[in-house]
């Protein structure tokens, strides 16, 4: 065997009497033994031979009687490294790994050229077994998995050899292959118009079994969007956390969302589960401060939430579950195919639903994760008709108007409409009236499924009221919402209004009488 421990099988071995006679010869067997038998009594040397370079060789007195044992250590002259990629494979008979092996000298580290190499595995086939390294001492096999059955995955070995009697250059190498009994296939969409694929988003998932393992993967969706993860064991749930940037109210930002995916018996012949269907996102508030966005639970406090619920394009509810988290982060999962709207309402303390903000989602196939966001946005601003600056201090009055709508609620058309608080809803806590900020802005919260209307009146400018401007705002594709003559009729979504005051004209120059 070599220093490192390496057998070496096959090598011819002579063996020399005192005198320096040949006396016989032999090759090494399984576990790098030999055998020379009815030898008398005498001194003898046993030689590994090479023609470049002598290999090692090994003197013994021995007795004519009993049996006398002689090791030959080959000093090891290279070194063999060998890797897989990847080093775990599905289980199916037809998954590849490409095995790479490196042969270099151990007194200059220089590669070695040309020696053969032999590759060998416990379980699965190569393509072909035998390779000669390149001029930068590599050489490369390509290994077949085998079939598998069984829950758990599978760990084997896979090995390679260098054995080159003439040169004097013998190494071994051995690593771990796994051959697991599945994978999880998915792909992360992004919600646009029309819907595209999301390279680079990061999909982790962290497993803690109930033996006490632990499986951790993390793989990035490539251009088509699309990931796969080879998982260890079968009738386990994964989930996934994905993570990728969106663009919201014109800042990017990074969100996480979630994809589960149940691996149930599998076959042996290379399981793959498609990750399930799912709608997901991140609910975002505009930040009137910087101009940036902010988390639902920067805008919200306890006692205040967000609730969604899925509807068909026709309006019927989808008996889907839709969670949403304190920092505005839903998911859905389990939606069959097909066009939906989410509808996102914040829930008021004292219970009430207000109208929020609707977010279109298309899904079509098996693994599909579809990422969209949403920007519950309800700030309007006042700005001078005159100069485009903005107003502070308009008292803005949110009323209810004159609509069969309204009064078929019991609603009183011209009644100040009682919104309720929202302690730490920015700029004016949902008060009706408020008086807009330093920049101008003003925001409401509203009922959803009501007709409204806005007076605004300040010092110094003429009152105004939407009807008199008799404003129109057709609804927008998925929405809801609209503006007819200034009426504004709010569905499930926010309008956001903007208006603008026309500055009390001066009174005219006084002529003197003639």
């Amino acid at each position: 065997k070599t220093d490192a421990g390496f057998e070496v099988v096959g090598i011819q071995l002579f063996l020399i009497n005192s005198d320096g006679q040949t006396l016989a010869e032999t090759t090494t067997g399984a576990g790098g033994t030999y055998r020379f038998e009815g030898l008398p009594s005498g001194t003898y040397t046993v030689k590994v031979k090479s023609v470049e370079t002598p290999l090692t060789q090994a003197t013994k007195v021995v007795l004519g009687t009993g049996e006398s044992t002689l090791d030959l250590v080959i000093p090891a002259t290279v070194t063999l490294t060998l890797v897989a990629d990847p080093s775990t494979i599905v289980g199916n008979g037809r998954a590849l790994s490409q095995l790479k092996a490196e042969v270099r000298f151990l007194d200059n580290e220089a590669p070695v050229d040309g020696v053969e190499v032999i590759f060998a595995t416990t379980a699965g086939t190569f393509t072909a077994t035998d390779a000669s390294t390149s001029a930068e001492g590599k050489a490369n096999a390509t290994l077949k998995a085998p079939l598998i059955g069984g829950l758990d995955k599978v760990e084997e070995y896979a090995s390679v050899r260098v054995q080159d009697v003439q040169r004097g250059l013998f190494a071994y190498a051995q690593i771990k292959i796994t051959f697991a009994p599945s994978s999880i296939d998915g792909v992360v969409l992004d919600n646009g118009s029309p819907r595209k694929p999301i390279e680079g988003a990061v999909v982790h998932i962290h497993k803690v079994f109930d033996d006490g393992s632990v499986f951790d993967a993390e793989v990035v969706t490539g251009a088509d969007g699309r990931y796969s993860i080879i998982v260890p064991k079968g009738n386990t749930t994964y989930e996934a956390e994905i993570t990728t940037p969106v663009t919201v109210g014109g800042v990017r930002i990074e969100i996480t969302t979630k994809q589960t995916a149940t691996v149930g018996e599998v076959s042996g012949t290379g399981d793959v589960t498609q990750a399930t269907k799912t709608i997901s996102g991140q609910l975002f508030a505009p930040d009137p401060t910087n101009g940036g966005v902010k988390t639902i639970d920067q805008v919200l406090t306890s006692g205040q939430q967000v609730v969604g619920t899925l509807f068909t394009t026709e309006g019927a509810v989808v008996p889907a579950t839709v969670t949403v988290d304190t920092n505005g982060a839903f998911r859905a999962e389990n939606v069959p195919s097909g066009t939906y709207v989410a509808v996102f309402q914040v829930r008021a303390p004292d219970g009430q639903l207000l109208a929020g903000v609707r977010v279109p989602f298309t899904v079509s196939a098996d693994g599909e994760l579809t990422i969209g966001t949403g920007l519950i946005d309800p700030f309007g601003t006042v700005t001078s008709a005159a100069t485009g600056l903005a107003i502070a201090g308009v008292t803005m009055e949110l009323r209810w108007a004159d609509t069969p709508l309204n009064i078929g609620k019991g609603r009183t058309p011209g009644a100040l409409v009682a919104l309720p608080e929202l302690a730490t809803f920015l700029p004016n806590k949902n008060h009706v009236p408020q008086l807009t900020t330093a920049t101008g802005e003003y925001a409401w919260m509203v009922f959803p499924d009501g007709d409204y209307y806005i007076v605004a009146t300040k010092s110094g400018y003429l009152n105004y009221d939407s009807r008199t401007e008799g404003r129109n705002v057709s609804v927008k594709p998925g929405e809801d919402s609209y503006v007819t003559n200034g009426i504004i009729h709010v569905g499930t979504s926010i309008v956001q209004y903007d208006l603008q005051m026309q500055e009390v004209p001066a009174a005219p120059p006084v002529t003197p009488p003639a």
